[in-house]
């Protein structure tokens, strides 16, 4: 395991749960077996190492601290972020993918609004044949995923063993209806991760608007958010096969040089 850094405590990171089949919750999504479906991840290198790359890179820090601030005058954070390189994230090692997994591997994929690929390239290893095809809305994030030889498409269609929608279902103006269109897509499994407390909204230009089609409202406990999806999820038609809980990492700027959200990963069939 590689030294974490002295000036990030890793007990911020959070990976377990306890509650997640106390009788509360469970009456809100009729599952009171909830736990059965756990996962526990851990911290490991290559979560490590990321980590270590966001506290440790000055000109990474730079361009986002004295550049980016100039071209969010023009574009919205995304936009800028794809323009400059800066904002990379971090969710899933490939260890944990492995993990959540059993070692399965899948024909192909479909990550639905990837961003610049960071989060989608960690699949590739257990990609065979197809290759990875992506969805995202924003111009900049398109000519990213170009470069890095990702296929696109416009719409959430087709055939797919694996569909990936990572951290979207919060930053999209319909979630209710990717989800509805991620049901209809022939596949084996869906990912989704969803950062909690649930706060959504959508980008129209520079500005933030609220959601037009609600999914869960924002709850303090991680636990109970976690059944009321669980009861959306059920409900649209989707069978809960594995739930995790996992930190989802960021790059910084000069406020703070790593930013991490608490998310819950879900894999689905139906």
């Amino acid at each position: 395991m590689l030294k974490v850094p002295n000036e990030f405590d890793i007990k911020k990171l959070k990976y377990n749960t306890k509650h997640l089949s106390c009788k509360t919750c469970s009456k809100i999504s009729g599952i009171t077996n909830m736990s059965d479906y756990f996962v526990e991840l851990t911290c490991d290198d290559e979560t490590l190492i990321f980590i270590n790359n966001c506290l440790n890179s000055n000109y990474q820090l730079f361009k986002a601290t004295y550049i980016r601030p100039w071209i969010t005058m023009f574009f919205n954070l995304t936009e800028s972020n794809a323009i400059l390189g800066t904002g990379k994230m971090f969710l899933l090692s490939k260890d944990h993918i492995k993990i959540l997994f059993n070692g399965y591997t899948f024909k192909n994929m479909l990550d639905i609004g990837a961003g610049d690929g960071n989060v989608t390239e960690q699949f590739t290893s257990f990609i065979r044949g197809g290759g990875i095809t992506c969805t995202e809305t924003a111009a900049n994030m398109i000519k990213v995923l170009k470069t890095k030889g990702y296929s696109i498409q416009d719409d959430i269609s087709g055939e797919y063993e694996l569909v990936t929608c990572l951290n979207v279902l919060d930053r999209c103006d319909k979630p209710i209806t990717i989800l509805k269109e991620i049901l209809k897509v022939k596949k084996r499994f869906a990912m989704l991760s969803i950062v909690l407390p649930f706060k959504g909204f959508y980008n129209s230009g520079k500005k933030q608007c609220k959601q037009l089609e609600e999914v869960i409202g924002c709850f303090k406990e991680w636990e109970e958010s976690v059944h009321r999806l669980s009861k959306l999820f059920i409900e649209l038609g989707f069978k809960i096969e594995k739930i995790s809980r996992i930190p989802y990492l960021s790059e910084g700027d000069f406020r703070q040089e790593m930013y991490y959200l608490d998310t819950v990963i879900f894999i689905l069939s139906n």
